[in-house]
């Protein structure tokens, strides 16, 4: 029933472990009052057996009665903002972490907005993963914004900040770190620290399905030191500059028809200094996204008498691919693959 100040006030429930104890009292009492009577006295002892039995029961057994272990239905609530990060952490987190990624397949990532929906979810999580390197501009006023003192955060591309400010405000650093596997790693290890943090119970599990997509990560790595050791061309031709992580691992360069962020078109002047330079080069094809406009690479290639190939920069799935099934290693190999026709690799 409710208190003087509104509040509910629990009733008092008496306790049953009382009551059996008073019991057997009882039955004590009985046995040592029967003396000579063999049979009443035992069927006492095997009533008062049985009293401490249910008294045993009630508490829990004693040693069974520690805080059990987390389960399925306790699972953590993380929230991630583009499709790599959605992936790292679903394989780190596995059956203990449910993910929601707030970009959705078939969105450009770069032109996202989080909408009070996703300000709530944000809000919510557990454990909010989030790239950084300016790739989200809006993240620190959605931090703001959705104040959870016991969240935690994860800054999975970590970035050094040179010029003092919020990392939401860079946009001079190339932010595309996953598309380098060794940088991809790290991403992984900063995600297993905060699902650490978050679910300390659990950290062995989350240590050891972290290192087992390292391994694999590392393995795709091997795969592009041994897919691109030699081939007849070291530059290729992208529709933006999101590969220059990828490029600086395997000693490539990449020529991007856009900046960092699609948005930064060149002027006509530009488009046409690229032309001259791929033309130059001997470059035979123009490598595309699934989801940004083929406008400018078909005029690029148009230009230059080259074909065009995909090459995905994985920031978001395409409906088709995340329908498929298609996951951050499927696609890596795929545009291996690519990447071995464009620079007419042998090995």
């Amino acid at each position: 029933m409710p208190g003087e100040s509104g509040r509910l006030v629990p009733k008092t429930i008496p306790n049953p472990i009382h009551s059996i104890l008073e019991v057997a009292q009882q039955v004590i009492h009985r046995i040592s009052s029967k003396k000579g009577h063999g049979v009443e006295a035992l069927f006492g002892l095997a009533a008062l057996g049985g009293l401490f039995l249910l008294a045993a029961a009630c508490t829990g057994g004693g040693a069974n009665n520690a805080s059990p272990t987390p389960t399925a239905t306790a699972r953590l609530s993380a929230v991630t903002t583009i499709y790599p990060l959605e992936y790292f952490t679903r394989r780190v987190g596995g059956d203990m972490v449910s993910v929601v990624n707030l970009v959705p397949p078939g969105v450009e990532a770069h032109d996202f907005e989080p909408s009070p929906s996703d300000i709530a979810r944000i809000r919510s999580a557990d454990l909010v993963v989030y790239n950084g390197g300016g790739f989200e501009p809006w993240i620190d006023r959605a931090l703001k914004s959705s104040t959870n003192p016991g969240r935690i955060v994860v800054e999975a591309a970590h970035h050094e900040e040179e010029d003092g400010e919020g990392h939401g405000e860079e946009e001079h650093e190339d932010p595309h770190l996953w598309l380098d596997p060794l940088e991809a790693i790290e991403m992984v290890e900063r995600i297993v620290t905060g699902l650490a943090q978050a679910r300390p119970a659990d950290v062995q599990a989350l240590e050891a399905n972290g290192e087992a997509l390292a391994q694999e990560l590392n393995a795709l790595h091997g795969r592009y030191l041994a897919g691109l050791a030699e081939c007849r061309q070291t530059v290729f031709a992208v529709s933006h500059a999101a590969f220059g992580h990828m490029a600086e691992r395997y000693g490539l360069e990449q020529v991007a028809i856009t900046g960092i962020t699609p948005e930064a078109e060149p002027s006509p002047g530009q488009l046409a200094a690229i032309a001259d330079r791929l033309r130059g080069l001997g470059v035979k094809y123009v490598l595309v996204e699934p989801i940004l406009s083929p406008a400018l690479s078909q005029t690029i290639a148009k230009e230059i008498g080259a074909d065009l190939l995909p090459l995905h920069p994985l920031e978001s799935l395409t409906p088709a691919e995340a329908q498929r099934g298609e996951t951050f290693l499927t696609i890596m190999d795929a545009n291996l693959a690519n990447l071995r026709t464009a620079l007419e690799c042998t090995s």
